[in-house]
């Protein structure tokens, strides 16, 4: 199912008690430039409304000092990243690639940036324009933007900070 490309998610909310401190954001908080329902979090406008579909959340959301993912990561094991309506595990980092290079690569692109073994199959979709990716439950995830190094998934933090849903499968064990 693929709710919000498909007309269903914008309908829901993303549950309260999001990772990172990004649920505290608002799309008007952050100057988004339409004018969204007061109570509108900007997970909720970027992850669900379609009004938005085209929008990222702000660069850098995840460096500022209320957000602080490195710092709220595990640096020496593998983090995993749940979607933020549904709880759907989506990605592991970081695999294949050391702690520093995952954050040096984030960094430099402003908006964590995830690769291909990284992601848990079934539950990352790259749409048929090969920029657009969602979840497997419909959640505007974030865009695909290859590099000389290959896949690169952009994602927006707000829509990558659920907690693991009781009902979603755990995320596979790395190879």
């Amino acid at each position: 199912m693929l709710g919000f490309w498909v007309g269903g998610l914008a309908s829901q909310q993303v549950p309260p008690g999001l990772l990172y401190g990004v649920g505290e954001y608002t799309a008007e908080g952050v100057g988004l430039p339409y004018e969204p329902p007061a109570e509108e979090s900007l997970s909720e406008a970027i992850c669900c409304d379609p009004l938005y579909a085209g929008y990222p959340e702000p660069r850098g959301l995840y460096a500022q000092p209320d957000v602080a993912l490195f710092a709220k990561v595990n640096r020496s094991g593998l983090t995993t990243f749940y979607d933020s309506v549904c709880g759907l595990p989506l990605f592991r980092a970081p695999m294949g690639r050391t702690f520093d290079e995952w954050q040096t690569e984030t960094r430099g692109h402003g908006w964590p940036s995830f690769r291909r073994a990284e992601l848990v199959p079934g539950n990352v979709i790259v749409l048929e324009d090969g920029v657009s990716v969602v979840s497997r439950c419909g959640t505007k995830l974030g865009t695909n933007e290859p590099d000389d190094a290959g896949e690169r998934f952009c994602m927006d933090l707000v829509c990558i900070s659920g907690g693991a849903s009781a009902g979603a499968p755990p995320p596979p064990e790395p190879i």
